[in-house]
């Protein structure tokens, strides 16, 4: 059985390294993506995305350096979808410290409308999920949960 590949775009190498290392315990297959490729179409191509696959973005990248921000490499995925470049791109998990982005009451039209063909989770950046508290330690835990959870079909799809 092929493992779920786990594409991970984030500013912060700890939480990065947090999250992939969670990922690989588990059985996926966690693959970094390089910040300053990130907004490149033809980076993300090169992937070969499929249907399981499930790409892992943090919003803000404040920490990075790059001239854009998570929510550009959204828009991209996005288009990179409807043009059939990423055709296998079927779901996204959301990373931010911004609850109200993520949250399936009030999502942030950002990502609520998000072409329905790209599933949208989120994740609230560094919480730990029995306490509700930011807690940076437990971020690739949080991380494993929310793709646990999205694999078994129990997380909200916040697009639909």
């Amino acid at each position: 059985m092929a493992l779920n590949r786990i594409f991970i775009v984030e500013d912060d190498v700890q939480l990065a390294s947090q999250a992939y290392n969670s990922l690989a315990n588990a059985g996926y297959e966690p693959v970094r993506i390089d910040l300053n490729y990130a907004n490149d179409i033809t980076e993300w191509s090169r992937q070969q995305i499929q249907s399981k696959d499930l790409v892992v973005l943090d919003l803000n990248f404040k920490l990075a350096g790059v001239n854009y921000s998570g929510k550009e490499v959204l828009r991209l995925l996005e288009q990179g979808k409807k043009t059939n470049v990423l055709a296998g791109l079927d779901q996204i998990l959301v990373a931010t410290s911004m609850r109200g982005e993520v949250d399936p009451r009030q999502v942030s039209p950002e990502i609520a409308f998000i072409d329905e063909r790209i599933a949208m989770y989120g994740l609230e950046k560094g919480v730990n999920q029995l306490t509700r508290a930011v807690d940076p330690l437990t971020y690739g835990q949080s991380v494993l949960h929310a793709v646990d959870e999205i694999y078994r079909g129990t997380r909200t799809v916040l697009n639909r």
